[in-house]
């Protein structure tokens, strides 16, 4: 079989245009929730990739505009993609690290990184905000979060053309709601321990000040241990709920963003 000019030119913009959609695709995984953790190979990443991008080309090549092949517009076009790809999966992750931020600053009250206050050297990793961001993680994948990461960004390839890229006023103070957002779930994630905690705090203050023979500096890593750990118990609950409830509004966060972004002028 003999292909045409006309052929090679439309199977060149095919390639061209599922190549696009392949780097928003991959820049996407890389900051996304799930898909950015360790444990799932960089193939299965590609893999995943090249079969979205396969769907995208397949559904919205079409309404594309035409892009032709020069390597600056190219590579300004790629840039743009990378870009717009790692926003996606960052705002969908500010949920995961809303719960880390919250459980490092239970950690610093509980004292589990009181060596990193000594030895700024040691590398402290923050014990309960990786369990924070665990059962948050386990959350997402339980509501299907990892599809709503695919609709988003099938519905990123619909409002957000190959070659047009803007980041106007809305978006911007939508990307900082969200940061907001983030900060504000975090506290409420940490909220109980950390008033327990200075509730705590407060009663071993007093108690040095009624019975100063007392090694209250010794006796307080013990009790707020142990206070944490057993509201630490009380509150999963609250921590699956906040979570839940977060990953609903960073869901809609994201697509309020994407338009903001495909506005035409």
């Amino acid at each position: 079989m003999i292909f045409t000019e006309a052929t090679l030119i439309a199977l060149q913009e095919k390639f061209v245009i599922g190549g696009l959609f392949f780097v928003r695709i991959t820049a996407m995984l890389t900051t996304a929730p799930f898909f950015d953790n360790g444990a799932v190979k960089v193939q299965t990443r590609i893999a995943l990739g090249v079969l979205l991008a396969m769907m995208m080309t397949t559904s919205f090549g079409e309404q594309q505009p035409t892009i032709h092949f020069d390597i600056i517009a190219i590579g300004i076009v790629v840039l743009k993609e990378i870009a717009l790809g790692a926003t996606i999966g960052y705002v969908m992750n500010l949920l995961i690290m809303a719960s880390r931020f919250a459980g490092s600053l239970v950690d610093v009250e509980l004292g589990f990184q009181t060596g990193a206050a000594f030895n700024l050297n040691i590398e402290a990793s923050a014990i309960l905000g990786e369990l924070y961001a665990l059962m948050t993680l386990m959350i997402f994948v339980m509501l299907n979060g990892h599809h709503a990461l695919i609709e988003t960004i099938f519905v990123s390839a619909k409002l957000i053309p190959l070659t047009e890229f803007s980041i106007p006023s809305d978006a911007i103070q939508g990307l900082i709601r969200t940061v907001s957002i983030m900060l504000m779930l975090g506290a409420k994630m940490g909220a109980p321990l950390l008033i327990a905690l200075f509730i705590t705090n407060l009663s071993l203050a007093l108690m040095s000040r009624a019975a100063p023979q007392i090694n209250v500096f010794q006796l307080s890593y013990n009790v707020k241990t142990m206070v944490g750990l057993l509201l630490l118990m009380l509150t999963v609950p609250l921590i699956g709920a906040v979570s839940r409830h977060g990953l609903e509004i960073f869901q809609q966060e994201t697509l309020k963003v994407l338009m903001a972004i495909g506005q035409r002028g």
